[in-house]
């Protein structure tokens, strides 16, 4: 690196860093996708990143109050903006880079056998699958454990709105030099590995993406992804998850909970009680074992009971490793919440002073005619299921 002449030292992290963001001039990198990029499958505190970008300002001598090259969006990432000169065409995927393969997760899995065998099945006879089913419901911990450590390209898109938004992380993944559409699609062809798109609900015009990517050839990439909501191509298998089984959900209580609280011991009916209340979220589940230090599955139970109001801070967890929408239960249904259209939203709050499932007929009358189209809207973003 050289300014004006003048040759810039920069440490490996911040030159990687660099060169993320000069691959992808005028996209949006998020900072999950950097973050992934520069510390691959490791969890680093939340300042990391921000440190990182203060310390590159300050060697390309740009000031974070009147930036020349690096733009800051507020709370969602980074984008270079200066201007480029590139020089040769480069190639789609640089030869020395190997993308990262997808970690073997630390704990056990627990239940879900019969999703799994359907996840791996659909991936031997489809290009595009996806695991869908609502927050917290175990999505992405599937999609791990049926890839199972092979070589593939895993990326978080949660917090992507953009097609440019993707476009930069997969480019930033496999090692480009520039992050446009042409260049990502021969890349990701030339790679032809699994590209595990993990929480891609909020991306608008991912499907024109997918279906380039499937359509490119030649080493034939698969794309597996983990959604609230259906990509919507032809070719897509979709692997759909509900609550656990009331027996699966009490082993995966038991499990956590002996993590943290190796002696502990509830009884049978308490725990039974406790994940019924939870509805066999595997999110919520874990997070009120993660309490078993100091409160029992009744205890927990006792203070859910009170309202979710009280219970915010009980259900929530700040272990490491956890994105941030799965930190806590009101985390999760926020970003769920925030996906919905306002129709919607009014036909959920509706919907929600059932118990139990009623019938279509009482739904159109609280719907007031509109019971179809807003069932299916609701099916559609996993917050109805049969």
């Amino acid at each position: 690196l050289e300014q004006a002449g003048v040759e810039v030292e920069l440490q490996p992290l911040l030159f990687d860093l660099l060169v993320t963001l000069t691959a992808a001039p005028g996209v949006l990198l998020t900072r999950e996708a950097l973050s992934e990029r520069l510390w691959p499958n490791v969890h680093v505190a939340d300042g990391s990143l921000s440190q990182a970008v203060r310390r590159l300002r300050s060697a390309i001598g740009d000031p974070a109050k009147a930036p020349r090259f690096i733009e800051t969006v507020h709370r969602k990432g980074y984008r270079w903006t200066g201007d480029l000169r590139v020089e040769g065409a480069p190639a789609p995927v640089s030869p020395t880079h190997t993308p990262p393969g997808v970690p073997r997760a630390t704990d056990r899995f627990v239940g879900r056998l019969g999703a799994l065998a359907q996840l791996r099945a659909a991936l031997a006879a489809a290009r595009v699958v996806t695991v869908l089913g609502p927050g917290g419901i175990g999505k992405s911990r599937l999609a791990v454990e049926a890839l199972g450590g092979v070589g593939a390209v895993p990326l978080s898109l949660t917090g992507c709105r953009e097609p440019a938004d993707v476009l930069g992380a997969v480019g930033a993944a496999l090692g480009l030099a520039r992050a446009d559409r042409p260049s990502v699609r021969d890349a990701v062809a030339a790679w032809g590995g699994v590209l595990l798109l993990d929480g891609v609900e909020g991306v608008s015009g991912l499907a024109e993406l997918v279906a380039d990517w499937v359509a490119a050839e030649p080493g034939a990439v698969t794309v597996l992804a983990t959604s609230q909501v259906r990509i919507g191509i032809g070719a897509e298998r979709v692997v759909e998850l509900t609550g656990l089984p009331e027996d699966e959900a009490v082993t995966l209580y038991r499990d956590r909970a002996t993590a943290v609280a190796p002696t502990a011991e509830d009884p049978e009916p308490e725990v039974r009680a406790l994940v019924a209340a939870l509805g066999g979220m595997p999110l919520a589940i874990e997070l009120a074992a993660s309490r078993r230090r100091v409160l029992s599955a009744a205890a927990v139970l006792a203070r859910i009971d009170a309202g979710l109001t009280s219970s915010e801070a009980l259900l929530s967890s700040d272990q490491a490793g956890r994105p941030p929408h799965h930190r806590s239960l009101r985390a999760a249904l926020d970003w769920s919440w925030s996906l919905l259209d306002e129709p919607a939203r009014q036909a959920a709050c509706r919907m929600s002073r059932f118990l139990g499932a009623p019938t279509l007929d009482t739904l159109e009358r609280a719907l007031r005619g509109e019971a179809l189209a807003a069932i299916e809207r609701l099916r559609d973003s996993s917050w109805v299921q049969e």
